[in-house]
């Protein structure tokens, strides 16, 4: 799920997409009413692999536009469309042949007040996180770098703290949930399942190589570490989900939430510098509630 001001009134509404395992379905529902705006499927109908959603003004129209990741067993594609559903943007962050989707984030990260995409590969993909100009048509490539060793395939979350001011913007990386990889239909190809450059190596992705410390990394636009939390204590080794907030005024830089395991605390935490403090938490939903949490800001 993600929030942006769709409409142009002001008020920040909030889509949300359909998990692995169901339909792209894709809702967005308006913030001051909570009246059903629109809703349809992100891909074709048949696919059973979920969709990610952001949120963001990529063309300085002073309206958010509608950014889609296509969920695992999908290929890594990424659709950006107006909010009536007229695209902007269509196009495959890494090869066609992979097949753990791909995560988004939209937000200004050069304070031009256009928002750039920013993608991750999921489960069974590398560490390589991409950021787009959120306004071509085919993708166009900003930049690109990696956020973990190299032998990771484990997947990404991604999301964008806004420029704001003098500040610059950045990306937000979390790693993502084994669980969510074994067992699926990634897993059982094995040797046969592709890398992000649609190669296959021969070798089956191993627990080892798709588990990372549940880290939550900074950096900015170009790559550049500029701080790195472990928000959840050993022994949580699940993923991390992610949101990045987009105004000074809410108080935090960035929330994150545990992928399932232990209960979902959802943390919001600030970023100043190289270092990284927590602001407030919240639970939102039963002490023994243990599944996965997503959040949105």
């Amino acid at each position: 799920m993600a929030l942006g001001d769709f409409t142009g009134d002001g008020i920040d509404d909030i889509i949300a997409g359909a998990g692995a395992g169901g339909a792209p379905r894709v809702v967005v529902f308006d913030g001051a009413t909570g009246a059903r705006l629109l809703d349809f499927y992100g891909y074709e109908e048949t696919f059973r692999g979920g969709v990610h959603v952001a949120a963001g003004d990529v063309n300085g129209d002073g309206r958010a536009e509608l950014v889609l990741g296509a969920g695992s067993i999908g290929g890594p594609r990424v659709r950006v469309l107006n909010f009536d559903l007229s695209t902007v943007a269509d196009y495959f962050a890494y090869s066609r042949d992979f097949l753990g989707g791909v995560r988004v984030g939209a937000g200004d990260l050069d304070g031009d007040g256009l928002a750039e995409v920013v993608t991750a590969a999921g489960p069974s993909g590398g560490p390589d996180v991409r950021i787009f100009d959120g306004r071509a048509g085919s993708g166009v490539l900003k930049s690109s770098f990696s956020a973990r060793e190299s032998s990771y395939r484990g997947g990404l979350n991604v999301a964008v703290v806004a420029a704001n001011g003098s500040r610059s913007g950045a990306v937000i990386v979390g790693t993502d949930s084994y669980p969510d990889f074994a067992g699926s239909a990634l897993d059982v190809q094995g040797a046969n399942l592709p890398d992000i450059s649609g190669n296959r190596s021969g070798t089956a992705v191993s627990s080892s190589t798709v588990t990372a410390d549940p880290l939550v990394q900074a950096f900015t636009s170009t790559g550049s570490l500029l701080a790195t939390v472990r928000p959840y204590a050993e022994p949580y080794r699940s993923g991390v989900r992610v949101s990045g907030s987009r105004f000074e005024s809410d108080g935090f830089d960035f929330a994150v939430a545990p992928a399932g395991g232990i209960p979902g605390i959802v943390k919001f935490l600030d970023l100043s510098g190289s270092s990284v403090g927590l602001v407030r938490e919240a639970a939102p939903f039963a002490p023994n509630f243990l599944g996965s949490v997503y959040v949105g800001s």
